[in-house]
């Protein structure tokens, strides 16, 4: 499905009225897009400052509205920061549909395949005011809401303001722009791509991962130039199948990828390939951990789930080239020590909210408070006693993200773990936790980040057990952490 547009209307609230004279704002947005990056509250009120200002000494900032949906009632907790689409599936779909979509609106154009949303900012006249009463202001909007708290916020009166005689230039350093410049465009190119199989075996949370025998290609468009950029990894935006995306590869994956090393094509394959498996077998213990929590009923925090990883490959014929943001030649591919993992290898995911909890770090495991806080720690817990000790699950952070059945999930993502001998076995495309005697599996570390026993004893060392880890029967008799 390609991208759609939402038609949004806002109207003004003030207390428990409709501010009929700052008008009704209409505008049709791209789905595909974050919320804050559309900064469509910014937008509305940019054009009802217009008419406020008429009255009022300042324009309303954005700290001084509040989302809410007509009726004045409060969107679904988080949603404000998810994809437009998200927002918008959430909300209409389900029983949600009956709470936040009236029946009687009428969609723009009076079409009935129009996806339209009704909304108000609900101004908060307190926060307003407090701010323009430090002003040189004659008139207290507070004293005029406090005499007549349900009239309109627009007919309140402003005194005339003293004029300022004084210089009111401070020393500038103005340059003139030059005549033309060019425009700040991210370019995007095409590529191909064949996505990677990934499987869990149900029992053991072991992974596999395979290339399709047929390859099946997949066209994106990547934009050349990197979105962001962290401590190991290069973030792109891609563009696939009317879906925004962020394709991932390493730069930096310590040893020999540290800064100013390259990393090579085979390194980055089999550090994605790590990556995917750590995300989806977290997935496989945190569905286990869920398990038995409903099986004790204990009441812990059920919104998180881990990422799902794509693991996608550019494919080229034999004249052709890898994109410019892969940073792979020909010749990376040729002077390659493993040349049958050389590629040009993406992990993609879904773009997220900008906004992300941490939960734990790489080295470090603290104490957070709420529920979400004591379910994380408490699942790090479980994660370590129920593979035998063998793993520890690092550098926890998680998102907002809408998700298919219309609800709000925590995405966990980017996790890292440590490992006995920072090391598990990959045996030929299994990444798997259990114990293997098969002389062709071989020892790798499980990827950046696992530091090995080191890693292992931090959390031991750090990880104080909460009233869920004891509610779970995770507490030893000497109080501490079952493994200890």
């Amino acid at each position: 499905m390609g991208v759609r547009l939402i038609w949004l209307t806002f109207q003004a609230r003030v207390s428990k009225k409709l501010d009929t004279r700052l008008g009704m704002h209409m505008a049709a947005y791209e789905d595909n897009l974050l919320i804050e990056e559309l900064d469509i509250i910014a937008r509305v009120l940019e054009i009802w400052n217009t008419t406020w200002v008429g009255k009022y000494p300042k324009a309303l900032r954005r700290d001084e509205v509040l989302l809410r949906f007509e009726g004045n009632k409060l969107p679904i907790p988080g949603s404000d920061i998810l994809l437009l689409a998200d927002f918008y599936r959430l909300h209409t779909t389900g029983a949600n549909k009956e709470i936040y979509v009236p029946k009687t609106r009428k969609v723009p154009g009076g079409s009935k395949n129009s996806h339209t949303l009704t909304l108000e900012l609900l101004i908060e006249l307190d926060a307003y005011t407090d701010r323009i009463e430090d002003t040189d202001t004659t008139t207290s909007l507070r004293k005029s809401t406090k005499r007549k708290a349900d009239t309109d916020a627009m007919s309140a009166p402003v005194g005339k303001q003293p004029r300022n005689t004084s210089n009111p230039f401070p020393k500038s350093s103005f340059v003139r722009a030059p005549s033309s410049a060019s425009a700040n465009v991210n370019t995007t190119e095409t590529i191909s791509l064949v996505l990677a199989d990934v499987h869990t075996d149900a029992a053991t949370g072991s992974v596999e991962i395979t290339w399709p025998a047929v390859k099946k290609t997949v066209v994106a468009k990547l934009e050349v130039d990197k979105m962001m950029s962290g401590q190991t990894k290069h973030v792109y935006r891609l563009f696939m199948d009317g879906t925004t995306y962020v394709a991932k590869r390493f730069f930096n994956i310590g040893g020999d990828g540290a800064p100013g090393r390259r990393v090579s094509p085979s390194q980055n394959y089999q550090n994605l390939y790590q990556e995917v498996c750590r995300a989806i077998q977290g997935q496989w213990f945190l569905d286990e951990f869920y398990k038995l929590v409903r099986q004790r009923d204990i009441e812990v925090d059920m919104s998180f789930r881990f990422v799902r990883p794509l693991l996608a490959k550019e494919v080229i014929d034999d004249l052709g080239s890898f994109s410019l943001a892969s940073g792979v030649s020909q010749a990376d591919i040729d002077s390659d020590s493993e040349p049958d993992k050389a590629g040009a290898y993406w992990l993609i995911e879904p773009r997220r909210a900008a906004s992300v909890r941490r939960w734990s770090g790489t080295m470090s495991h603290p104490v957070v408070a709420g529920q979400k806080g004591a379910t994380m720690s408490v699942l790090a817990h479980f994660i370590y006693g129920y593979s035998n000790s063998e793993l520890v699950a690092a550098d926890l952070q998680s998102t907002i993200a809408g998700t298919d059945t219309g609800t709000v999930a925590d995405v966990i993502f980017d996790i890292m773990t440590h490992t006995p001998d920072g090391c598990v076995l990959i045996y030929h495309n299994f990444l798997t936790m259990l114990h293997d005697t098969d002389v062709n599996a071989t020892r790798r570390n499980s990827g950046v980040g696992d530091h090995g026993q080191e890693g292992i004893d931090a959390f031991i060392e750090q990880h104080e057990c909460n009233y869920l880890c004891k509610e779970m029967g995770l507490v030893t008799e000497g109080g501490g952490s079952d493994g200890d």
